[in-house]
């Protein structure tokens, strides 16, 4: 449900940036490259199917409000310039990732 939903809200946001995807594409990123490829197979799937997913979801309504947390603390970070709070969120996620945290 996540990964969708984060594929979706990606890729209105960026038909919402006023840039075209081919704008896009001449400057993108290797990593932005990539997520492109998750968010173009997320969006070329049935829609009825991927709301069915979202509408039926039990933990929807937690799910949508911690990422709106997640949103909103790490934009808080990178705006209020708390460089030692971003190294934080990163190296923890990097820790979960590895296994290292539970």
């Amino acid at each position: 449900c996540l990964s969708h939903f984060a594929n979706i809200v990606m890729v209105k946001i960026l038909m919402e940036s006023g840039f075209g995807h081919a704008d896009l594409r001449r400057i993108a990123s290797p990593t932005f490259d990539s997520q492109m490829v998750t968010v173009s197979s997320v969006i070329s799937e049935n829609p009825d199917l991927y709301y069915a997913i979202q509408s039926l979801n039990p933990c929807k309504e937690d799910l949508y409000e911690s990422m709106s947390n997640a949103v909103k603390a790490v934009a808080d970070t990178v705006l209020s310039g708390n460089r030692e709070e971003f190294v934080r969120v990163m190296a923890e996620g990097r820790a979960w990732l590895d296994g290292e945290r539970a």
